[in-house]
């Protein structure tokens, strides 16, 4: 994307910061405004904003229903970086987190909290494929579902090439290897996955760092820094 580039040397030379220097950038969604959801895609359910919470809602009837960044919003230059979302089940036993590398049509790596009681582990970690689950962290240290999957939660993911570090509110899980090199590219996901019920989570907040992804430019008090509405209107475009 030549806008990106173009973006990243203005900002440089308007801070006095050599563009080979230029620090990591960020993006955030803090879904305070109808407009936070433009730059998402639903693949599978029901995505609205609830502007009286501030949250992005996800409702699905369907396995692994998920929202993505939508390709106008995402450059697939973007391979390496570090994704983290706070949020919360509500309380429907299914199973619900994050997703990377999608490829438009809901397939991805998948990082998902547990939240049914019954023969499952609190977390898993693998590829969703063509309607099929490949776990690949192998067995987790605890079983059974997820106690706090209906209060507040951090999950996050550093990706670098194949190798994935697994966050949950700050505490190392695994770190992940996928031999198969499964998805090479894609958008970042939020999942709602059903399992018994109607699948409803919650997601107060999106952020996204790392190497040649846009410098954020405003703050927003008790959130993150800037939603990519903020930096479009900021970009210079080109044909």
């Amino acid at each position: 994307m030549k806008n990106i580039v173009i973006f990243t040397l203005l900002f440089s030379l308007l801070w006095g910061i050599s563009p080979l220097l230029a620090p990591v950038g960020a993006l955030s969604w803090d879904f305070d405004k109808k407009s936070d959801a433009d730059d998402w895609k639903a693949i599978r359910g029901e995505w609205s904003i609830v502007l009286k919470e501030g949250v992005f809602e996800g409702k699905s009837d369907l396995d692994e229903g998920c929202a993505i960044v939508n390709k106008k919003a995402w450059d697939d230059a973007w391979v390496d970086y570090t994704l983290e979302v706070r949020l919360r089940n509500m309380g429907t036993e299914n199973h619900f987190g994050i997703g990377f590398r999608d490829d438009g049509k809901g397939n991805h790596y998948g990082f998902y909290l547990n939240d049914f009681k019954g023969p499952e582990t609190k977390y898993w970690f693998g590829t969703f494929l063509n309607g099929r689950y490949q776990a690949l962290a192998g067995s987790w240290a605890e079983d059974g579902n997820y106690k706090d999957a209906e209060a507040w939660n951090v999950m996050k993911v550093v990706v670098k090439g194949f190798t994935f570090d697994l966050y949950v509110n700050d505490k190392l899980l695994k770190s992940v290897t996928d031999p198969n090199k499964t998805f090479k590219v894609g958008p970042v996901a939020l999942v709602s996955d059903k399992h018994m019920r109607t699948a409803i989570a919650q997601f107060d907040y999106v952020q996204l760092e790392g190497p040649g992804i846009p410098m954020a430019v405003e703050a927003h008090p008790g959130k993150l820094s800037t939603t990519w509405g903020d930096i479009k209107f900021s970009r210079l475009y080109v044909d």
